[in-house]
């Protein structure tokens, strides 16, 4: 079963957004990403069955201006209860989530807001035996945590070139 996790900056990528490593090859790159998942089926869409990605999908992509970033929010509600996606179950945990290595002391400034990637990735590989990877479009901070996250089994894939060196 191929599936992914789509970060949220990937739509934002795809729908125009204007920060600097968002060049246009970047765009174009999530733009076929979203195509991939949307159009061509290639692979499936990893999301929880709390909504608590689609709330971030929700409050980042609702613009009502019909932009592609809004299309793929469009196609996740739509096919949120099909088999075009796979619905996993994350325990919030405070800040954090259950599921979350937090007793990993490589990842304790991992990015709070971005704990729930990988607390659906650990879930999608403990039911499915099967790594889903993160779909990450041009947030440098990720790639400081990339050898600690691998140790755990979680593949983060880069669609776009990194400009900056991450702060």
């Amino acid at each position: 079963m191929n599936a992914k996790l789509i970060d949220t900056n990937v739509p934002v990528i795809a729908d125009g957004d204007r920060s600097p490593q968002a060049t246009k090859e970047c765009r174009l790159a999530c733009i076929d990403m979203l195509k991939r998942l949307t159009i061509q089926g290639e692979f499936k869409l990893v999301v929880d069955l709390q909504w608590i990605i689609l709330k971030e999908y929700k409050n980042n992509l609702e613009r009502h201006q019909g932009g592609l970033g809004e299309q793929f929010l469009q196609w996740v509600l739509t096919h949120f209860k099909t088999p075009d996606c796979i619905l996993v179950r994350i325990t919030p945990d405070g800040a954090t989530f259950k599921e979350f290595p937090n007793s990993d002391p490589a990842l304790t400034k991992f990015d709070v807001a971005d704990r729930k990637w990988i607390a659906a990735a650990l879930v999608h590989q403990q039911e499915y035996e099967l790594s889903a990877p993160i779909m990450q479009a041009a947030d440098n901070k990720w790639r400081d945590f990339q050898a600690s996250l691998t140790r755990h089994g979680i593949v983060i894939e880069f669609i776009c070139e990194v400009l900056a060196p991450s702060k």
